[in-house]
């Protein structure tokens, strides 16, 4: 996985020479898919993606119109990308619609039809954790784009930590002071994970460390049985 220095934020140019010969390489980024992510976020997510060991496992939560999806799948095509993601239009996501021009009708078939050359993803349509509770698949990268407050954000990282491989990364977008709850749940993460927080511009990540034993297999077990009310 991808090992960094201790220095809090990155530029792009510093990510690329941590995941190879520090020459880069070609992005895999698309962007006339409809998204919130700047190129240089995109750019930290192909470098992350690139970072994974062959046949990895990589959830993505919130995939939207699929444009951090495709930069996933596209740059680790070894592995199996899970977008997980209801595909409803809220009214915030009507709303950013509006700022696109010729923007498709958001739906399941829009993200369909912007990462059909990627034959590693796997959509699963739904609202995570609580139309999940029966995964079972250890997770080598975790990312995080749907609700950014709590107490839905907490619920959703404390899940899927519980299959996050020792290595892995967990990461996610909106880092900053916008979103409180996410600059919180991420640094009390890094905390107890006695990790650091790694960004670029608003994506961060987390990584975790080889020494992570996992989650006991009873915190598992709880996670899957709550109330459907609070794992939404």
């Amino acid at each position: 996985m991808l090992t960094a220095p201790n220095e809090l934020h990155y530029e792009v140019r510093d990510l690329y020479e941590l995941t190879g010969d520090g020459k880069g390489f070609p992005a895999m980024i698309n962007l006339s898919i409809p998204g919130q992510m700047s190129e240089n976020e995109l750019r930290a997510i192909e470098a992350l993606a690139r970072s994974a060991p062959r046949g990895a496992c990589i959830v993505e939560v919130g995939s939207l119109f699929g444009r951090s999806s495709f930069t996933w799948a596209s740059s680790a095509p070894d592995s199996t990308i899970y977008c997980i993601d209801p595909w409803e239009r809220d009214p915030w996501i009507i709303e950013l619609e509006n700022t696109i021009p010729n923007c498709p009708k958001f739906g399941q078939d829009a993200f369909l039809r912007f990462t059909s050359q990627c034959k590693n993803i796997i959509p699963i349509r739904g609202r995570s954790p609580g139309d999940v509770r029966s995964w079972n698949i250890p997770v080598d990268i975790f990312f995080d784009d749907a609700v950014h407050y709590n107490p839905f954000l907490r619920h959703n990282l404390r899940f899927w930590l519980c299959f996050m491989k020792p290595g892995g990364v967990m990461a996610g977008h909106d880092y900053g002071d916008t979103w409180p709850d996410v600059k919180a749940e991420v640094d009390a993460l890094a905390h107890e994970l006695r990790s650091s927080v790694s960004t670029c511009e608003t994506l961060w990540w987390v990584k975790i460390p080889e020494s992570f034993i996992g989650v006991p297999w009873w915190t598992k077990l709880l996670r899957r049985y709550l109330p459907t009310r609070l794992l939404h």
